[in-house]
């Protein structure tokens, strides 16, 4: 029931190229998280995969900062880091770990507003969008 959000595989193998460090930080369970992942070829551009974990339903604050962990980063590191979502509850959990969020409308379920409301540092509409603003933050 998934399809891949347009252009992104491209887009993490251009950013990866370029010596970016990419994590996925999902609130879905991380199983699902990896077989997505997987399923779209996301699996090899990424350092780190977190999800929930198989007992319990992480907020976005929580992966967010098992990614970070995992990743090795501390809070000097945070104006280095930029999480991508498609909702609110992407750009509170970035916020509440110290990091900017970037929003994307291309994918996701947002309403239309509710990431300008909820502070996103940017908000695109393509891959390509999304890709001049990563290459500029």
């Amino acid at each position: 029931e998934n399809r891949a959000a347009p252009g992104m595989e491209a887009l993490l193998g251009r950013l990866r190229e370029k010596g970016y460090v990419l994590a996925l930080a999902s609130s879905k369970p991380e199983n699902l998280c990896r077989s997505i992942c997987a399923r779209f070829g996301f699996a090899p551009h990424l350092t780190v995969l977190v999800g929930s974990p198989p007992n319990g339903d992480w907020e976005k604050e929580d992966v967010v900062r098992e990614a970070i962990r995992q990743l090795g980063l501390t809070a000097a590191d945070a104006p280095q880091v930029l999480m991508v979502g498609d909702r609110k509850f992407d750009v509170e959990g970035a916020r509440a770990c110290g990091v900017d969020c970037a929003g994307v409308e291309f994918f996701g379920y947002a309403p239309a507003g509710e990431l300008e409301e909820a502070g996103a540092v940017a908000v695109v509409g393509t891959a390509e969008e999304l890709e001049a603003f990563i290459l500029a933050h």
